[in-house]
């Protein structure tokens, strides 16, 4: 099957703005692949509200940036805890803006984009700890910013749906907070390495090895969700492996119930 247009347009695109990731800093790492993030990123929506702050967690104050959607009203809101993608070690709030601004308004939910800790400086399962302190969070505080606590979403791209999905196997082991849905964008159900030689390929071990503290860590479903030894009686699960432009509006009657 051949590429989108718009697709291959945007991963030529990207491909200028590669940095030699088998000798570079991961500092240099993440600045060349925000770059190219950012050289393809749509421009953002406007929103009635975008206003950052910080949550206190177990492991200290983590960053989030929260979203209100155009034309909100006083009444309380369904709220979408956001994971951004870039395999544990890359991206953060700030390139996770335009898709979280069109989320509030497609779907008419308060966003929670979360600002989870980065590998190699945290290692796992430090990014699955975060979520499930900013859910916890959400639910005990989403009435002072319109949220309604009884209509929850946590969801992602990539790690970010990985996250997401372990979360919610997490809630349902402890008995809440409730979770209403969970939407998973391409995400990774096993951290394995991958097979390639190519410079993706061989960046994505990288970054894996900088997740797992062992290789055996891989097999945890906190990391590989698949591996769950029971995955009953949890939230709906919307998973996404294709174009992902035209389902917001979907999440929006399964956020109401």
């Amino acid at each position: 099957m051949p590429i989108d247009p718009t697709a291959e347009e945007a991963l030529a695109i990207m491909s200028k703005s590669r940095v030699d990731t088998d000798n570079a800093s991961t500092d240099e790492i993440r600045e060349a692949m925000k770059a190219a993030l950012a050289a393809v990123a749509a421009d953002p929506v406007d929103v009635a509200i975008v206003q950052d702050r910080t949550i206190p967690t177990p492991a200290g104050d983590l960053p989030v940036r929260i979203y209100w959607p155009a034309g909100t009203s006083d009444a309380p809101l369904p709220v979408f805890l956001y994971l951004h993608s870039g395999g544990y070690v890359i991206y953060d709030i700030n390139t996770a803006d335009p898709q979280c601004r069109l989320i509030a308004n497609e779907a008419g939910c308060i966003v929670v984009s979360l600002g989870y800790r980065l590998a190699p400086e945290a290692k796992f399962p430090a990014p699955v700890d975060d979520c499930c302190a900013a859910h916890q969070w959400i639910a005990e505080n989403a009435p002072s910013f319109q949220g309604d606590p009884k209509r929850i979403a946590i969801g992602g791209e990539s790690c970010g749906g990985t996250i997401s999905s372990v979360a919610a196997i997490i809630a349902r082991d402890a008995g809440g907070p409730t979770i209403s849905l969970i939407v998973m964008i391409c995400p990774l159900t096993e951290l394995i390495d991958p097979s390639g030689d190519d410079p993706m390929s061989r960046m994505a071990r990288r970054f894996k090895a900088y997740y797992l503290n062992e290789e055996a860590e891989g097999r945890d479903f906190r990391a590989s969700p698949q591996y769950a030894d029971d995955v009953s009686n949890l939230p709906p699960h919307l998973i996404v492996t294709g174009d992902s432009t035209r389902y917001w509006p979907r999440v929006r009657p399964m956020l109401k119930s």
